[in-house]
């Protein structure tokens, strides 16, 4: 018998997804083993969930967290907002992030087909964009691990829309999300955003005119799709809270203008977005009324992904809050948020 390690790659995939089909079947982890083992392949009962964990990994297995359609209503009736473009996930606890930003892969993969239903050929690609951050890189991840596995899916180019800062995790960077799309089944190109990590605010404009940086953000305008996290101003483990440590007078200054969260780096407050100058900024490709903008143009979405702190216990609810209740900061077209942080939203102080 042949052992795992000498299948060729289309073999082994093949035996993974046997393995899947028959667990899900009902299947003893024996009788699995069993039924490979016709097939002149060693395997062990032992080796069955190690496979099942590396099919996970690789796609064959997904999870669809159920959503909260109530909540959802709730905010409809609240804000004002399209029930329907509303998604509460109805997860809690360790799993409640992951789960989140994986449904807002799903999601933004049926907005990617809709972009170019009845299209011939799928001529003309879908460009998305990606925002920074430990959600969007989840969110990446799936929608990598998806096209994998779709064949009905456009062309896509995607875009890096702001540069990375930390030196010690360069994957939160989002050039660093095209990799998840190496083996995608679809033609897939790039655009990269290239930039100095920490930018001076009156030299900005100079900045966005530099070779290897102008054409990022002349490609923005072809974008169609954003998918971005955002984060409280509250959470010290937020991005733009750690970027600013570089620069602790303007991080004063944003406090002081009513700083409660930010999306992409940019900063609002209750009242809209924060323009002050803050000392120092992150290169962008969009401002936060360029999200707005988007957001009611027609064939154009942006998933806003608000789940919980990856790194901290701070609820996002109330820099949430103010991306309803503002309508100069309704940067989004779809929300996909988890149950708690719903209902967070949804209290009455």
């Amino acid at each position: 018998m042949r052992t795992l390690s000498q299948l060729s790659p289309d073999e082994r995939s093949e035996a993974l997804f046997e393995i899947c089909e028959r667990f899900i079947g009902g299947r003893s982890a024996d009788m699995i083993a069993e039924a490979i083992q016709k097939r002149d392949i060693s395997l062990s009962r032992e080796q069955v969930y190690p496979l099942l964990r590396e099919a996970f990994r690789l796609g064959y297995l997904q999870f669809h967290a159920p959503t909260h359609r109530l909540l959802a209503q709730r905010f409809h009736d609240r804000y004002g907002v399209p029930a329907e473009n509303i998604h509460v996930l109805n997860v809690k606890g360790d799993a409640a992030l992951e789960r989140v930003a994986e449904a807002a892969a799903d999601l933004a993969l049926s907005l990617i087909k809709q972009l170019r239903a009845g299209q011939k050929d799928n001529a003309e690609p879908v460009h998305v964009g990606f925002g920074a951050g430990y959600t969007t890189m989840i969110a990446a991840r799936r929608l990598g691990y998806r096209l994998r596995t779709e064949s009905d899916v456009p062309k896509l180019t995607l875009h890096a829309l702001s540069s990375g800062f930390l030196v010690k995790d360069p994957l939160l960077a989002p050039v660093a999300f095209f990799s998840f799309f190496n083996e995608a089944c679809v033609d897939v190109q790039y655009v990269g955003l290239f930039a100095e990590a920490v930018v001076p605010w009156a030299g900005y404009e100079r900045v966005k005119t530099i070779p290897g940086v102008r054409e990022s953000f002349q490609a923005a305008k072809d974008v169609e799709l954003v998918i971005t996290s955002m984060a409280s101003a509250d959470d010290e483990t937020g991005l733009l809270n750690m970027f600013m440590t570089y620069d602790p007078k303007g991080l004063k200054r944003l406090q002081k203008a009513g700083w409660m969260g930010d999306v992409q780096f940019r900063p609002f407050s209750r009242k809209g977005a924060i323009m002050v100058d803050s000392g120092i900024r992150a290169v962008t490709v969009f401002e936060l009324a360029d999200f707005v903008k988007m957001a009611q143009t027609p064939n154009r979405h942006v998933v806003l992904v608000c789940g919980p702190a990856s790194r901290s216990k701070v609820s996002k609810a109330p820099a949430l809050r103010c991306l309803l209740e503002e309508t100069d900061l309704r940067v989004w077209t779809h929300l996909v948020t988890d149950v708690v942080t719903a209902q967070k939203v949804l209290e009455r102080s």
